[in-house]
């Protein structure tokens, strides 16, 4: 099966594509198949490599001689 835009094959390991009429109807006729892209939990490498992480504590001490 070929992406109809960029006439190239579609990759073995599946590809992300917008539903649209044309994958509706290749869905229909059986020529291609719809999977569900696994849910992962990140670790702290890929967290700390994409900036993904915990919210920063926002609060600051200001202090101005005030108590």
């Amino acid at each position: 099966m070929r992406d109809p835009q960029t006439g190239a094959p579609l990759a073995a390991s599946g590809e992300w594509k917008a539903r649209s009429q044309y994958w509706t109807r290749r869905l229909r006729d059986g020529d291609v198949i719809e999977v569900q892209r696994a849910e992962v939990e990140p670790t702290a490498a890929t967290s700390a490599a994409s900036g993904i992480g915990p919210k920063p504590d926002l609060k600051q001490s200001t202090s101005h001689g005030r108590a």
